[in-house]
């Protein structure tokens, strides 16, 4: 008699986490971002604070966080967050097909808007290539508030 309520608590207990287990992943699907890619019309249209993961390549063991600001006059500055110190910069953006570009004595950098039409949320794609070789991508996204 033991034996057999043992068995059949196990298989409700089964039951109960098999049902868990469904209704935990049955619920909607999350949808991908549909980001499109929009031209700047106006430098001050992305004005504002940036950030997020910043790769290079060839690739490091670990990549680097990093904040941009952008100026309405174009102007920019940025900070990347090492593990071995702080990688920064600055300089200016200029607007041209739709896109900023900076161009430096270490390298190349343009960057594109794309948006979100679910939500207007926009996001900036970010490439560089320095004049040692080395290349950098970025998706940026405007930081979210702390609470």
């Amino acid at each position: 008699m033991m034996v057999r309520w043992a068995w059949t608590l196990q298989c409700a207990l089964v039951a109960v986490a098999v049902q868990s287990f469904v209704a935990c992943s049955s619920g909607a699907p999350v949808q991908p971002r549909q980001w499109n890619s929009t031209p700047i019309e106006e430098v001050k249209t992305v004005a504002g604070m940036w950030e997020g993961i910043l790769i290079q390549s060839p690739r490091l063991r670990q990549d680097d966080w990093v904040r941009v600001s952008i100026g309405e006059n174009g102007t920019y500055e940025f900070v990347g967050y090492r593990t071995i110190g702080v990688f920064k910069g600055k300089g200016t953006f200029e607007l041209a097909d739709g896109k900023l570009i900076a161009q430096t004595d270490q390298g190349t950098i343009v960057v594109e808007l794309y948006m979100d039409p679910a939500n207007g949320e926009g996001m900036l794609k970010a490439e560089a290539a320095g004049t040692d070789g080395k290349k950098y991508w970025a998706e940026l996204t405007r930081p979210k508030p702390r609470s």
